[in-house]
């Protein structure tokens, strides 16, 4: 039985609707490690922005900094064996006390372990932040209307990962 007209549209539109469907990419979950690192979206890392109070990170934080002074602060915390990560607040003035740059330095035990979080953490950023200039294991990110300078390294021993995030103008 041939099919009429309003057949043929309704299967038409079907048939686009499928292709649609199929077409939308859906974003493949994180890994546990880099679910923990990163811990909230929003802001510039961690929930907390360039030019917040540092007093407000520790509580975006919610433990005590394993080192407290005058320009800033830094956390320390476990990924399971020897695997940890440091992660710095830092501020240019003691005075004003305002985060003007923030640190992560990654320590892993394995190089195929830090290579899948760089390429994990590589992707991310890509799609906050476009194309970056470098080349593999050197990424950098300028975004001169937020004021915003980031940088992925891989460091020498293939095994420790760095992430930087900075203001171009201070803050």
């Amino acid at each position: 039985m041939p099919l009429t007209s309003p057949h043929r549209r309704l299967w038409s539109l079907l048939l686009l609707l499928l292709l649609a469907l199929g077409a939308c990419k859906k974003q493949a979950p994180h890994s546990e490690m880099f679910t923990q690192i990163f811990k909230e979206r929003g802001g510039t890392f961690r929930g907390v922005s360039l030019g917040m109070d540092l007093a407000d990170v520790k509580q975006k934080e919610g433990v005590l900094p394993k080192h407290d002074d005058e320009w800033g602060y830094v956390f320390e915390s476990n990924l399971g064996g020897k695997n940890r990560y440091f992660l710095e607040y830092l501020c240019l003035d003691p005075k004003v006390r305002k985060v003007n740059a923030i640190v992560l330095n990654i320590l892993l035990e394995e190089k195929a372990m830090a290579a899948d979080l760089f390429a994990e953490m590589e992707s991310d950023l890509r799609s906050k932040y476009g194309a970056a200039d470098g080349n593999l294991g050197n990424l950098k990110w300028t975004q001169e209307e937020s004021n915003l300078i980031v940088t992925l390294r891989m460091l020498d021993d293939k095994k420790s990962i760095s992430l930087n995030f900075g203001a171009l103008q201070p803050l």
